[in-house]
């Protein structure tokens, strides 16, 4: 059963400062709180899921938790309610575009806790409320979070109505699916199986995110010592994040060096999946068998190509349309490459690790979507923004 939920539309900014910069201070306050209700949830996880390290809370970040939250109390514009467009028409009638919030988020997730402070933080500023889904791994953190918020938002005389969790299953996922009218929009933040539940089931409107099959194309131009550079870093970085690189593409000219170019990487105890022609260039390298999977793990699919176009083809075919890279030196295979792929964000010699909305400037993000409709790539609040149409006349009819 879906609850009524509030929104935030009529709090005004300085209240909401208020109110996020209390939420930092119990953060940092509730610190040893927050690390036991985590390791409850760690300890009920197979150690060597990819998903531990997603779930895995440490205090460095809940600093950055902490430091994100201050820096958007500090910078943050008041987004509800801006004047976005003025018309005046030759019959005299003026026209208003002014922003208004979605009204309920819905946000699903999976083992990430701290999603939880962030879905609240960009919903509460956006003037949404907010229903929220995280997995059943992550259950005791969430709750953690959750009443520190609630606590935040009645200490402040604010109704703590607009932020609610759910508990359950598989089937409360499905209640929010159908909860029209009382979520404005649902965001499926996880794997594809998540996505694609959300996607055939919701009668709400949906943003996909999360999903990242990433491709790494290696042109026969490319100076090997930065390839070498970017594709250890969109891997290992961090392995477990949606802009992780999960599949290696390299010109067949350029297969000699596939043992330079991995060599970071089989350093720090990579698995590579490998195609017939590249499986004898890489040592201890296992068959691959499964084409345009995320592996969320120290884990590298390679494939081999004997041209760009050829390239393209094989990355649109298994592409999530997430993050996709080339390193080249030529411009112009750049540029072809940037034009012929179809993804959210594209790269010319640098790292999809880039990929998030701190990094692009949003002052952090909901998530990266992997659509073209009503946003497509890494998002913040002012995506969970509509607007409305005021208009002032002067007792006007029309004929």
């Amino acid at each position: 059963m879906i609850p009524d939920i509030a929104n935030y539309q009529g709090v005004s900014l300085n209240i909401k400062k208020s109110v996020l910069t209390h939420l930092a201070k119990k953060l940092r306050l509730k610190l040893p709180g927050i690390l036991e209700a985590n390791r409850i949830d760690l300890s009920k996880m197979n150690a060597n899921d990819p998903k531990c390290d997603r779930l895995m809370l440490n205090e460095q970040r809940i600093h950055s938790m902490c430091t994100a939250i201050d820096e958007l109390v500090m910078h943050c514009p008041d987004l509800v309610g801006r004047v976005l467009e003025t018309k005046f028409l030759p019959n005299h009638l003026t026209l208003v575009k002014e922003s208004v919030p979605l009204g309920v988020i819905g946000i699903i997730y999976e083992s990430r806790p701290n999603v939880t402070i962030d879905a609240f933080i960009h919903t509460f500023l956006s003037g949404n409320g907010c229903a929220l889904k995280g997995g059943k791994e992550a259950i005791h953190t969430n709750t953690f979070f959750i009443d520190l918020i609630q606590e935040c938002l009645k200490e402040h005389n604010v109704d703590s109505k607009g932020v609610f969790l759910f508990h359950g299953g598989r089937e409360e996922v499905l209640d929010m699916c159908r909860a029209y009218g009382k979520i404005d929009a649902i965001i499926p933040r996880g794997g594809q199986d998540l996505i694609t539940f959300v996607r055939e089931n919701s009668v709400v409107p949906v943003i996909e995110t999360g999903a990242g099959v990433v491709h790494c194309y290696v042109d026969n131009h490319a100076d090997i010592s930065m390839a070498t550079a970017l594709i250890y870093n969109a891997k290992a970085r961090r392995v477990s994040v949606c802009n992780a690189l999960d599949t290696l593409v390299i010109h067949e000219a350029l297969l000699d060096q596939l043992p330079v170019l991995l060599k970071p990487l089989a350093d720090a105890g990579c698995i590579f999946l490998c195609d017939a022609q590249s499986l004898s260039y890489v040592k201890n390298a296992q068959p691959l068998v499964s084409h345009g999977t995320e592996h969320l793990s120290l884990t590298l699919s390679v494939c081999t190509t004997p041209s760009l176009d050829q390239a393209i083809h094989y990355i649109q075919k298994y592409s999530s349309h997430h993050s996709e890279m080339i390193v080249t030196s030529s411009i112009d295979n750049a540029e072809y490459f940037m034009k012929n792929i179809d993804a959210a964000c594209i790269y010319h010699n640098a790292s999809t690790a880039f990929s998030d909305g701190g990094e692009f400037g949003l002052g952090g993000e909901i998530g990266i979507s992997t659509q073209k409709m009503h946003v497509r790539g890494p998002f913040g609040m002012e995506s969970l923004l509509s607007y409305k149409w005021k208009i002032y006349g002067h007792g006007h009819t029309r004929a």
